[in-house]
């Protein structure tokens, strides 16, 4: 009779166990399941705030797409305005050349292929990468030093209009505060705006601290604003 007893014993234990193997496993799976719904959810959020950032700034560019315009949004949201109208320059048939001051190349091309973009039709001009690593230009990728450099800047972009229908995107004007006093990032607005007007470019400027507005307002044919909800 022990002996039967020990044998239930077992058994039990290793029922026990395989029970609290399946359990386990249904946890791990649920567990997947709802970190794939989360990402599925953000991933909706991201496209209806795209679509609905894509509406707006097709509203308020309109029919007219030349000249230099200021485009003032939240930080938060300057991702989503960057693709967005990368996504609206292919549309008008130009090449995209987004110059790139908050992120490295591989961070523009993760994003650009996350919102659907096709990435071998825009031109990315990076301002970070080649302060921390080697790099190297080839085709549509080109680097300057630092944003440090607004000159160097200021050249590449003058090398880079050679080619008949570029359209710049800048993704932060902001972010020059972070390396210049002020008079310095509006000698270089001006300059810059009066270069590509001169050759006729069309460009576009992201711009989140409206401090840097009052006093380069002036250089910009339109601005375009985008309050908090």
């Amino acid at each position: 009779m022990p002996k039967n007893e020990d044998l239930n014993d077992d058994a039990l234990a290793t029922l026990e166990k395989k029970a609290d193997s399946l359990i386990a496993g249904k946890k791990k799976i649920l567990s997947s399941e709802s970190v794939e719904s989360k990402k599925f959810d953000d991933l909706q959020a991201l496209l209806s705030e795209e679509q609905k950032v894509l509406r707006e700034l097709r509203e308020k560019i309109g029919t007219e797409f030349e000249g230099q315009t200021l485009v003032l949004c939240e930080s938060s949201k300057s991702k989503v305005f960057l693709t967005s109208l990368a996504k609206i320059v292919l549309e008008k048939e130009r090449k995209p050349a987004l110059v790139l001051t908050t992120m490295n190349y591989h961070s523009a091309l993760d994003l650009l292929n996350e919102a659907k973009v096709d990435s071998s039709k825009v031109w990315l001009l990076d301002t970070v990468s080649k302060n921390l690593m080697p790099v190297k230009e080839k085709g549509g990728l080109f680097f300057i030093d630092s944003l440090r450099d607004l000159t160097q800047l200021e050249i590449k972009i003058m090398q880079m209009i050679k080619t008949e229908g570029l359209c710049f995107v800048f993704d932060s004007m902001s972010v020059l505060a972070l390396y210049h006093e002020d008079p310095v990032i509006y000698k270089f607005m001006y300059s810059l705006t009066k270069i590509l007007h001169k050759y006729g470019v069309t460009a576009f400027y992201l711009l989140t601290d409206k401090r840097l507005l009052s006093h380069s307002n002036q250089f910009f044919d339109n601005i375009i604003e985008f309050g908090k909800e």
